[in-house]
């Protein structure tokens, strides 16, 4: 083979490696970011929940991970009780699929809620 055939080969398959890598990047960042983003109803800083809950419902960032809004911090719960309560409703409506609009009615799981932006400041340093 000729010199500048060689080194024609090699940057092809430099370039075809690169191409792998990019895109078996770009499919993990798609990937991890389904993981994260489908499971907090579509927002990815959970310390922002509730942390505004002053200038609620009428403010832009009053919607919690369940997707309903915050009405006061008497719905805001930590995240284990709000898992919970999500739990027991989700159940009661496999359960009872015919009464599913009396569990709705009847609980309310609420939000999950930071309430404290300060504090969270505080933890992170």
């Amino acid at each position: 083979w000729a010199t500048s055939m060689t080194i024609t080969m090699y940057r092809v398959y430099l370039f075809m490696f690169l191409n792998y890598a990019l895109q078996l990047t770009i499919l993990y960042m798609f990937a991890q970011e389904e993981q994260v983003m489908d499971k907090f109803s579509g927002q990815m800083f959970l310390c922002n929940f509730g942390a505004d809950i002053q200038h609620c419902p009428d403010a832009p960032n009053c919607i919690g991970p369940g997707g309903t809004n915050y009405q006061n911090a008497s719905r805001m719960y930590s995240f284990r009780s709000w898992m919970l309560r999500n739990f027991a409703l989700d159940s009661l409506r496999q359960i009872f699929p015919e009464k599913a609009g009396l569990a709705e009615n009847s609980m309310d799981p609420g939000e999950y809620g930071f309430g404290r932006y300060l504090v969270g400041l505080v933890c992170v340093f």
